[in-house]
């Protein structure tokens, strides 16, 4: 994975950005290598399941192969990156809300708990506020994933939904509040 300023070996990614529009196929298989897992975390954050995030990352660079031309060096590529995954996520859940009228399976991976506390209360807790997350409306849930489990910054995750920073924040609060409230309801409260 490639450090805060896209540094990886000898090359960074906008170095490695303007061999793959040269046409440089090594360059690309190095720069997905680079940005493959946290895509791959991101998506399954999303989707909740591996085969789904699988596809969103397969298309993912499909889609950057594409249209790396468009690409603007001055800005992030991971946020641009992340966009994509998002937007591709964003469809697959609105499909599966649309086929289940409400969108309840985030699947049996908790990947966003630490790995050291693997206990089964950490377990549970993660497995509660997955499922208590599954049922925020859309746009709170891309925000929750995105800052909560993801740890963007509410810069990032705004640069990333194409919202205000102050759209992320009430959009947060208001999925934090939903699902404090129904932890509190249910005596789950943590």
């Amino acid at each position: 994975m490639a450090n805060r300023s896209g540094q990886t070996g000898n090359f960074n990614t906008n170095e490695l950005i303007r061999l793959c529009r040269e046409g440089d196929l090594v360059a690309f298989r190095e720069l997905v290598m680079l940005y493959q897992g946290a895509a791959h975390s991101l998506a399954r954050r999303f989707v909740g399941n591996r085969e789904d995030a699988e596809d969103i990352v397969q298309e993912t660079f499909v889609r950057v192969w594409r249209h790396l031309a468009r690409f603007d060096l001055d800005k992030s590529f991971s946020t641009w990156l992340f966009r994509i995954i998002t937007n591709l996520a964003y469809d697959v859940l609105r499909k599966r809300f649309k086929q289940n009228a409400s969108i309840t399976k985030w699947g049996d991976s908790i990947d966003f708990v630490n790995q050291e506390s693997n206990t089964d209360d950490a377990l549970q807790v993660a497995m509660t506020i997955r499922y208590k997350a599954a049922r925020l409306p859309l746009k709170q849930q891309l925000v929750f994933v995105l800052r909560d489990l993801q740890e963007l910054s509410v810069a990032e995750v705004a640069r990333i939904l194409q919202i205000s920073e102050n759209a992320v924040k009430v959009n947060l609060h208001h999925a934090r509040h939903t699902i404090r409230v129904q932890l509190e309801q249910t005596g789950e409260a943590l």
